[in-house]
């Protein structure tokens, strides 16, 4: 099943499923497999275009829409939710 989605800034709707991370594009019902792994939270940061996939210990960030792997953060407990805040 799904477990997280976020909207992107192109109207896409990017969804973390239990085994793939899908889009999905409401104006033509298009659901399309982007990675072969899914995750427990998704979200979108407009301000770079990255797309952030969160499971077990990890948060991958990926370029979007070319869902290229930028970087790995690891951590010490799991991840159960992300919530991005901005600073002045």
């Amino acid at each position: 099943g799904i477990r997280s989605s976020a909207m992107t800034i192109d109207g896409m709707i990017a969804l973390a499923g239990e085994a793939q991370t899908f889009f999905f594009n409401p104006s033509t019902g298009q659901l399309v497999p982007v990675l072969d792994h899914g995750g427990k939270v998704i979200r979108y940061e407009h301000l770079s275009g990255s797309l952030m996939l969160g499971s077990g210990f990890n948060v991958e960030v990926y370029s979007f829409p070319e869902m290229v792997n930028q970087k790995t953060l690891l951590f010490s407990d799991t991840i159960l939710d992300m919530h991005i805040q901005y600073s002045k």
